[in-house]
């Protein structure tokens, strides 16, 4: 088995890991948000929302306000995370260190722009008029990233051939 292959499948199950657990107003409205959908129960009963759709909400008219900026930059940081999946497929198929550090950089990137979101919507504190937020896998998304971008001793260095080296 490739040594590649358990860090080149991690990026992509990032996927699956919940990045906000939050609520709006006095309860009215609670969740959990992962990169690509979330998932809230309100008084009407449960709802299943993706990336998608929220954008339809925003291009129709349906939402305004704070949501507006936070769904621009959670599609951002959505792009981003896909940048890092590619990035770490192409490190897994031909073992280049840049493409590595590259993912890394992107999934960096992505979380930032998810931690972003989220205080742009609920404030610098987490916390405020419109409810709260408690990014639990922003940290995660953190380690990942700063782990791909730390490159080993025994890793593979993009350099020129040493013959080339002989002038």
């Amino acid at each position: 088995m490739n040594a590649r292959l358990p860090a080149s499948l991690g990026a992509p199950l990032l996927l699956c890991i919940p990045v906000n657990i939050y609520a709006f107003g006095d309860l009215i409205c609670a969740g959990v948000q992962f990169p690509l959908f979330r998932v809230q129960y309100s008084s009407l009963g449960w709802s299943f929302i993706t990336i998608v759709r929220e954008f339809e909400y925003v291009a129709g008219g349906v939402v305004g306000g704070k949501t507006v900026p936070f769904t621009v930059i959670w599609g951002i940081a959505v792009l981003l995370m896909a940048g890092s999946i590619l990035s770490m497929l192409s490190w897994y198929r031909t073992g280049a260190a840049q493409a590595k550090r590259t993912g890394g950089m992107c999934l960096f990137g992505s979380a930032a722009c998810m931690l972003i979101a989220t205080m742009v919507y609920y404030g610098p504190a987490f916390s405020g008029a419109t409810g709260f937020a408690v990014p639990v896998g922003v940290p995660l998304f953190l380690a990942v990233a700063w782990l791909l971008c730390v490159q080993k001793e025994e890793e593979d260095v993009d350099e020129p051939a040493a013959e080339c080296e002989s002038v």
